[in-house]
């Protein structure tokens, strides 16, 4: 079997993304700016950073330093900055970004370098290093909904009590 780690990783990038986008739209736009306590953040704080890292981080990549200078980190933390109509734009513009960069690659260039914060990296690095960034998140993302949520939340993955009747299905799929 040939692998063909820039369209894995790709793959991989359109499900954390999914699995965000499903717990984001549980939620209703009250509910997206919730803060659940003191030195917490909303979900919609947390999309802003994702995207405003994802666009820094793969416009005009891979030349480009990661960090652009006119990135605005801090604010991408700060609570009623922009609407949920803005951030949405955002969100899809960055997940854009990083789609149509990592699209362009093969795996021949793994190991062309770039840089993030004048940091050398191989692109195999900086994609692995987006990978963990983009997962720590979504988590968050996902238990934030799944807090706000409460009883009603409907599990994104096997059901609590399901592993079982999950296993035996997937063993009769592939068997």
């Amino acid at each position: 079997m040939e692998l063909n780690i820039i369209r894995e990783n790709l793959q991989k990038f359109q499900e954390i993304k999914s699995l965000a986008d499903k717990s984001i739209s549980r939620l209703s736009m009250d509910e997206l700016v919730y803060i659940p306590g003191p030195g917490s953040l909303s979900m919609l704080a947390i999309m802003h950073h994702m995207a405003g890292n994802m666009i820094s981080r793969w416009t005009g990549f891979p030349e480009a330093d990661g960090e652009k200078t006119n990135r605005n980190r801090d604010q991408e933390f700060e609570e009623g900055v922009y609407s949920v109509e803005q951030i949405n734009e955002l969100w899809d513009k960055g997940w854009q970004t990083l789609f149509d960069s990592i699209g362009k690659l093969n795996d021949k260039n793994l190991q062309d370098s770039t840089f993030i914060r004048s940091q050398e990296l191989n692109i195999h690095q900086a994609i692995l290093r987006q990978m963990s960034h983009l997962s720590y998140h979504v988590g968050q993302l996902v238990f934030l909904a799944k807090l706000i949520k409460g009883e009603t939340w409907e599990s994104l993955s096997i059901p609590k009590g399901q592993s079982e009747t999950f296993n035996t299905s997937m063993k009769a799929k592939f068997k």
